[in-house]
């Protein structure tokens, strides 16, 4: 795979054009992403979002000098999504793992409830005993 392809091909399904700029003499990238997703302009390449929905943005990249290469904005445009989609995946374990933390811990309260009731339960039936017991010897006394 040539240099340009392998670029192009981490910015799949993001990348939507690259454009010359020859007012300033620059490019320019627009990338699609997930209205979620974060961005943030840095000293030399700024962001602006040229519209969107509720699920997608359209973010138009481009430099603020002379002097920045396509190949920067290309890089940080990858740097964008792969962030994102790191950002994302944490996100995914982290949901999984408090999942886990809920089933968990709904089973250990069922368990915790399961030992009060034996508890309770298991009170009543030795002060029933007892309460039988006691009659049974009132009854012989007074036999």
């Amino acid at each position: 795979m040539r240099t340009i392809e392998r670029i192009l091909s981490k910015l799949d399904s993001y990348l939507y054009t690259i454009k010359r700029d020859t007012k300033n003499g620059w490019y320019v990238l627009e990338i699609g992403v997930p209205a979620s997703w974060t961005y943030k302009s840095t000293n030399i390449i700024e962001c602006k979002e040229l519209g969107g929905n509720e699920k997608s943005v359209l973010v138009q990249i481009n430099p603020t000098e002379k002097g920045v290469s396509v190949d920067s904005l290309l890089d940080f445009a990858v740097q964008v999504v792969n962030n994102n989609k790191k950002v994302e995946k944490m996100r995914e374990d982290f949901e999984l793992k408090m999942n886990d933390i809920k089933v968990k811990l709904e089973e250990e309260y069922e368990k915790f409830e399961d030992e009060i009731e034996n508890i309770e339960d298991s009170l009543f039936e030795k002060k029933e005993t007892k309460a039988k017991r006691v009659e049974v010897e009132e009854k012989t006394e007074t036999e």
